[in-house]
């Protein structure tokens, strides 16, 4: 995948995302779409600005919900949600368009609860932020995130939303184990990866804000 931030047009919009954990003030780079390589999908990114240091793994830690070991089984499909009307540059003149932001769905298994209590060893969904953009053009992701690949395992740092699902997003919301191959937990656990969350998860820095509690919390009676 040909990986590029363009900077023909650029708009910005302000979203709340599940209205529990940051607003986005996302810088958002167009293309020319006669000027598309049609041999890959490029990839832009989004520029967020969040309401704790995203950067910093104690804060990100404290303001997760979950923290979780996964495995990512397949992609489910993808949803558009926030629409905002944008002016871009198509075959010389100025347009507006409507575009809404993408989430992916997936679906995966929880090897591992870190922070809260997820139900364990069954497929669960997860929303993460990103994704195909609805003209099946380009791939849109926050700046420094990346979406997650089908087969691989990732330490996730997820928000439960209001209606109980659980999304994943920013810089830092996955983590792919990349130290080992294997899939056990025990070759996990020996991992830099691995070791750096839990460090971070116990010098947590617990953040003050609404919280919700997700559907498939092993607390819940489903």
């Amino acid at each position: 995948m040909k990986k590029i931030i363009l900077h023909k047009k650029t708009i910005f919009s302000i979203f709340a995302i599940g209205a529990i954990f940051l607003f986005a003030l996302c810088a958002m780079t167009y293309y020319n779409a006669n000027k598309i390589d049609d041999t890959e999908i490029p990839l832009y990114y989004s520029r967020g600005s969040y309401v704790f240091d995203v950067y910093n793994s104690e804060e990100r830690a404290g303001h997760a919900d979950y923290i979780f070991i996964g495995k990512i089984d397949k992609v489910i499909e993808t949803e558009y949600k926030y629409p905002i009307m944008i002016e871009t540059e198509e075959r010389g003149k100025i347009v507006g368009k409507e575009v809404k932001e993408p989430f992916t769905n997936y679906s995966i298994t929880v090897l591992e609860n870190m922070k809260g209590n997820l139900i364990q060893y069954q497929s669960i969904p997860i929303l993460k932020e990103g994704g195909i953009s609805q003209n099946k053009r380009y791939y849109s992701v926050l700046e420094d995130d990346f979406l997650p690949e089908v087969g691989k395992v990732y330490i996730f740092y997820a928000y439960a939303q209001p209606d109980g699902s659980l999304l994943v997003t920013g810089p830092g919301s996955n983590i792919e184990i990349k130290s080992t191959m294997n899939t056990d937990l025990d070759s996990i656990q020996n991992t830099t990866e691995y070791q750096d969350t839990l460090n971070a998860y116990k010098n947590q820095k617990i953040s003050t804000r609404e919280r919700f509690v997700s559907d498939y919390d092993s607390n819940n009676e489903l």
